[in-house]
């Protein structure tokens, strides 16, 4: 059972098939050129759908905010704290300032973001099942820069 109370199926895998299964099934979907990168081998119990759910979101919305023939970025690396850091990387328009503290929060869009598809849940979604996994996660961005959304989780 996750930390929030919602069953799970909690299954052991090493970080490399975690990230690349899912990730690279993700990036077929989208259809967007990747680059991925990994400084770390371990192995990681997780519950496989629910953080596949997370990647998907993830790269969906740095597809969907980034420019035709731009690269998405992932990353894993080694955090503080027996920590793992997974990254998405986008060369999207970035998020202003004043938005960054929100993108988390339910039903939340950007106002210079309507126009684009979706209802505003899916980064609150990513929220609770990162959370619920013991981690935590969180976004660098600035206007005209890109976004790094990332997260960790407990080894």
């Amino acid at each position: 059972m996750l930390s929030n109370g919602i069953s799970h199926k909690q299954h052991f895998f090493h970080l490399t098939v975690l990230v690349e299964r899912h990730t690279n099934c993700s990036l077929k979907i989208i259809g967007t050129e990747e680059t991925f990168s990994t400084r770390v081998s371990a192995t990681l119990s997780v519950d496989v759908d629910r953080i596949r759910h997370v990647f998907m979101n993830l790269l969906s919305n740095a597809s969907k905010y980034s420019p035709a023939g731009s690269t998405i970025t992932l990353s894993a690396v080694e955090a503080p704290l027996n920590f793992i850091r997974f990254g998405v990387r986008d060369e999207g328009p970035g998020i202003p300032p004043d938005s960054i503290a929100h993108v988390f929060e339910r039903f939340y869009r950007a106002p210079d973001q309507t126009t684009k598809p979706g209802a505003g849940l899916g980064l609150a979604i990513a929220r609770e099942i990162v959370v619920a996994h013991g981690g935590s996660i969180a976004c660098t961005s600035g206007p005209g820069q890109g976004s790094e959304f990332y997260f960790l989780l407990p080894r």
